[in-house]
């Protein structure tokens, strides 16, 4: 028997190094989009770092999801990086420095819940909504418990001519 109403996501995360600061995705954005506001987002290549797609709410809580994503980078911007691709379909994406943000009511507090040395990418087939105040999230956009998802990614270092060219794969610098 099924008793959570839903599921936040259904996904993985992956701690990394939190000098992989430099984010590039192809997806929705620039700004965070969700499965039930995403239209309004365009596709495209967006680059920002980890820091800053953190987006402050009056209370922490999960933030800066990218649906749609194709393909999603994290690297040093000198060398070293990791690309987490779409097979099949899309992505929902998002960076963190903040695990715990449950444990922060106000965002002077964040301090005390950022991570220590890594940085938290978080790859999902389905991401649910957020709804709207004082409306729930409606069905059609919730992950939920007890239905199969499949999906399939690669994960794979980046090439340095690729972290080189911008962290977009397949791409490298001009000579």
């Amino acid at each position: 028997v099924n008793t959570l109403p839903y599921l936040p996501r259904v996904g993985f995360s992956l701690r990394v190094r939190d000098e992989l600061s430099s984010f590039v995705y192809y997806g929705r954005g620039p700004a965070e989009n969700y499965n039930d506001r995403s239209r309004g987002s365009l596709i495209g290549v967006y680059r920002n770092t980890v820091e800053g797609e953190y987006v402050p709410y009056a209370r922490p809580q999960a933030n800066g999801n990218h649906t749609d994503t194709r393909w999603a980078t994290l690297s040093d911007g000198e060398a070293v990086g990791l690309l987490v691709g779409a097979l099949g379909g899309d992505l929902d994406v998002s960076v963190s420095q903040y695990d715990l943000l449950d444990r922060a009511e106000y965002d002077f507090q964040l301090p005390l819940v950022r991570n220590r040395n890594w940085t938290t990418l978080y790859v999902s087939t389905i991401e649910t909504g957020v709804g709207e105040t004082p409306h729930a999230v409606q069905p059609g956009y919730r992950a939920m418990p007890g239905q199969t998802y499949d999906y399939e990614v690669l994960l794979r270092p980046l090439t340095s001519a690729e972290v080189a060219a911008g962290a977009v794969p397949g791409q490298t610098a001009a000579r």
